[in-house]
């Protein structure tokens, strides 16, 4: 029975008119906090919160990100208490290297961007379920991404799935 050839998975991320090769992802500082939980339930709602900084040398063609993500359990009475009875943060550093060149810096800074955010996500996915499962509540369930909505979202509106509310910038971690 002659055996089919399967596509090579290819690490390379293409643009509109520059293309992108993933070096790493690492994820770099994690908090976990498990607060005051109300007996017998649940926290209900969940308000994400990301923020993502580019590092583009301009002298060589390595561009770096620093995606960081909040997550805060709260329960609907109490969504704008200081101390979330479930918090979790990562901070995650994704490296590219430049194989095409882009247009202009805009172009590159927007696509690395989202890019980055579609590379991050399925990690910090897993990370959510695994840290609550851990904390001894049931898996929070993260929401999937989908490529379409997040390069259709003009750069001043990010999806809806990634930012739940609004977030002064830089995101702190979590306090100890």
């Amino acid at each position: 029975m002659p055996q089919k050839k399967l596509p090579k998975h290819s690490k390379k991320q293409k643009g509109s008119t520059g293309e992108l090769e993933f070096c790493k992802l690492r994820l770099i500082h994690t908090v976990a906090k498990l607060g005051e939980l109300k007996p017998k339930e649940l926290s209900t709602h969940g308000a994400q919160r990301m923020h993502a900084t580019l590092v583009i040398d301009d002298t060589s063609t390595d561009v770096g990100v620093n995606i960081k993500i909040r997550l805060d359990l709260t329960y609907d009475d109490s969504s704008k208490d200081r101390n979330p009875p479930v918090s979790i943060f990562a901070n995650f550093l994704v490296g590219y290297t430049v194989k095409e060149e882009f247009p202009n810096r805009e172009s590159l800074e927007e696509f690395v961007e989202r890019i980055a955010i579609l590379n991050v996500w399925p990690y910090w996915r897993e990370f959510v379920q695994s840290m609550t499962n851990r904390m001894g509540l049931p898996a929070f369930p993260i929401p999937i991404i989908y490529l379409d909505k997040l390069l259709k979202k003009p750069k001043a509106e990010p999806p809806e799935v990634l930012i739940s509310s609004s977030l002064p910038e830089p995101l702190p971690a979590p306090s100890d």
